[in-house]
């Protein structure tokens, strides 16, 4: 049940009031073990659907769009670098510096290490590196 003074569908009476499954005043403990008996419902009902899935002789897929991880790539706004040349210092193994052109350009990787990429995004003055989802 929502908070029904801050609610705006309980204020309109947008939708039914029903009871929460946990009561309104409700111990540590009892919260605990009512989202306990939650995540082995979900448990339980997932190992139902994986036992179905094998009874029928079928894999389920375990990537499904949910699980996938969503590639990432760090993107320079050529238009706002200040060719400061700091993303080269803090991460040279995801920037580099193009001879031909003396714009600073990002190396093609399968993987981009997040950690130095995001103390590249952080330190840049102009704000010019950003994430792209690929």
């Amino acid at each position: 049940m929502c908070a029904e003074s801050r609610c705006v569908k309980c204020r309109e009476g947008g939708h039914p009031k029903k009871a929460p499954e946990l009561g309104t005043g409700f111990t540590h403990g009892e919260y605990l073990r009512w989202r306990q008996k939650k995540q082995e419902a979900v448990l339980k009902k997932n190992i139902h659907e994986d036992t179905k899935w094998r009874n029928a002789g079928l894999r389920p897929c375990l990537m499904t769009k949910k699980n996938v991880p969503k590639k990432r790539a760090p993107v320079i706004d050529l238009s706002r670098c200040t060719d400061c040349e700091s993303c080269l210092a803090i991460c040279p193994s995801v920037f580099r510096k193009n001879e031909e052109t003396g714009f600073i350009e990002v190396i093609e990787l399968n993987d981009y290490p997040e950690q130095e990429v995001h103390e590249a995004v952080a330190i840049c003055p102009a704000d010019c590196i950003t994430w792209e989802t690929a």
